[in-house]
């Protein structure tokens, strides 16, 4: 009845949830109707428990390999329903990396729209919009469906910015003060390591942790390597951009964010370099390096993080979802190992 007789739908799906509430997609279909009818998020806080029951539905689903991917799909709309953008985003990435078909991720991006009415209500749409048209168009580049998303991606390209060249290297991790002293103590390993590579190397544009050091890896190599930052058009009192850096790309956030790595992956694609020629380098990390290195691994990059670094790169080695993920590797700390 989609598309014929919607009151039908909403019916159908009432009774659908009221036999079933918790499964992930008589639940999904319904939330959509409702808040696509109503325009607005008001039932959310109503069926707040139940949503939170059908993601251990999810998760249990994608323990014995079940309902792949929908299951992540699932788990990724209700977690941006209940205002859990990270987490949501993390759910669609693992989805993009286990899809095995371009519709799958064009029904998803459907759904989103369906759902724009209420975007401004959900934080995290854009980062989920834009990480969904980016895995169509990585995972699928010769698709119908990446055809049509890929004019609507490249206007989010960075403004008046040149092509990236390759190879490009990724170097994400701790930025935060509270692990400054030991992310000073990797600084002589990831300059060695980088001695005889020319290239790109991308890093998160400011003079903290893992950032700093790829600031200081350009003074190192200033012929060979050409490094790109980037950071929010707007940040923090506290947090001072890396002028060393070649180029310093400006984001439409507000603080950083998922959107810096997303807009760095937006201009890879752009740039028509492939994900699977990117290497990703990982030490330690926060939330948002957290997303960089699912968002890495969904599109199709490899991502190695240095064990026992810390903080989410060990979450990541440990992850339910992408601990045994076939392009993520694990370094132990030495330089000959990060070549």
């Amino acid at each position: 009845y989609k598309d014929l007789d919607e009151d039908k739908v909403g019916s159908l799906y009432r009774q659908a949830f009221e036999i079933d509430p918790t499964d992930p997609y008589v639940l999904g279909n319904h939330l959509e109707w409702q808040i696509t009818r109503a325009r607005n998020l008001s039932l959310i806080a109503c069926l707040a428990p139940v949503t939170r029951e059908s993601i251990d539905r999810c998760r249990n689903q994608a323990a014995v390999g079940m309902n792949i991917p929908w299951t992540y799909y699932s788990r990724g709309l209700f977690y941006l329903l209940l205002a859990n953008p990270y987490e949501s985003l993390a759910a669609y990435a693992k989805a993009i990396e286990v899809t095995s078909a371009p519709f799958m991720i064009a029904t998803s991006l459907r759904t989103l729209h369906r759902l724009l009415p209420v975007r401004n209500e959900l934080h995290g749409y854009e980062w989920v919009l834009r990480l969904l048209m980016l895995g169509l168009v990585a995972r699928f580049p010769t698709s119908r469906d990446a055809e049509e998303v890929r004019p609507k991606l490249m206007q989010l390209v960075t403004p008046n910015s040149k092509p990236i060249a390759g190879p490009v290297v990724v170097l994400a991790g701790g930025c935060d003060a509270s692990v400054e002293q030991q992310m000073q103590q990797y600084r002589p390993l990831l300059v060695q390591s980088f001695r005889g590579f020319k290239g790109t190397l991308i890093g998160g544009g400011t003079t903290a942790g893992i950032s700093g050091t790829v600031g200081h890896i350009q003074e190192q190599y200033p012929d060979a390597i050409t490094t790109f930052g980037y950071v929010p058009r707007l940040t923090p009192a506290n947090v001072s951009v890396d002028s060393r850096y070649r180029e310093i790309r400006l984001t439409e956030g507000n603080d950083f964010s998922a959107l810096e790595p997303l807009q760095n992956w937006i201009d890879l694609i752009a740039s028509n370099i492939a994900p699977h020629d990117v290497r990703l380098l990982g030490v330690n990390g926060g939330t948002i390096t957290a997303a960089e290195y699912r968002i890495a691994l969904a599109l199709g990059a490899k991502v190695a993080v240095i064990e026992e670094s810390g903080r989410e790169a060990a979450k990541l080695l440990s992850d339910e979802d992408w601990g045994t993920a076939a392009r993520l590797a694990h370094l132990p700390p030495e330089a000959s190992a990060l070549n």
